[in-house]
């Protein structure tokens, strides 16, 4: 999903590049215009090294984690007689928003978009729920560790789960899942769900925003969890 990601932004940044020189009339002259248009007609397509996308990502990694640590946070307490499920993907995502780094772009540039909750299950009784929600003052690039050492903005609740809570939680870990869902206990209905959401996925698409200025636009990316059939 990752290399889909990358390719995907690379293709929106040369499509925005090509519709910017046709509005204005004029752009560098190595411009690769007919590897574009080929582009957006699906005549070819771009091949990326999975390592280059691997240390992209890792470049992001400390954001990724300040976002997080600066969020609303929920621990939830499993006490019923069905266990909170995990896979092989195990952080949960529900419904269709833009994918955390996205959404740090979107509300450091005063964009509002809603909050969006993912789901870690870290025992049959035991799950994290993290809301991304408001604005994040990104770190300072010159000295991280000063912000680092400070308190997290968001706050830290405790939660008890009905018997409802957990079943949706356990539906969205199975749709999540790639190719393996674990369970603390054999149970013939968690094998009627993982059979019947098997053809679920994550998967990320490529999506644009409006950015100050009749120039700009934010490029981002959309999680969502569809039916793969």
């Amino acid at each position: 999903m990752l290399t889909k990601m990358h390719g995907d932004m690379a293709v929106g940044f040369l499509h925005i590049s090509k519709t910017m020189i046709d509005r204005r009339g004029e752009g560098p002259p190595d411009f690769p215009r007919k590897a574009v248009e080929m582009l957006e007609q699906g005549k070819i397509r771009l091949q990326t090294d999975h390592d280059f996308v691997k240390a992209s990502v890792t470049r992001f990694l400390l954001d990724y984690t300040w976002v997080a640590f600066n969020q609303n946070w929920t621990i939830i307490r499993n006490n019923t007689e069905q266990p909170f499920l995990t896979s092989d993907n195990p952080v949960v995502v529900s419904g269709s928003a833009p994918e955390p780094m996205t959404r740090f772009l979107l509300t450091v540039s005063g964009s509002a978009p809603a909050p969006m909750t993912r789901f870690l299950p870290l025992s049959p009784d035991l799950c994290l729920g993290v809301t991304f929600d408001g604005p994040i003052r990104p770190l300072d690039p010159k000295n991280p560790s000063m912000d680092l050492q400070t308190p997290p903005r968001g706050s830290i609740t405790y939660r008890r789960a009905k018997p409802t809570a957990v079943r949706i939680i356990n539906r969205l870990v199975v749709k999540c899942a790639e190719d393996l869902v674990f369970s603390a206990k054999a149970d013939r209905k968690i094998e009627d769900l993982v059979r019947k959401y098997a053809a679920y996925r994550v998967d990320a698409a490529y999506a644009e925003f409006p950015a100050p200025g009749e120039d700009a636009v934010y490029q981002g990316v959309t999680i969502q969890v569809r039916d793969t059939r």
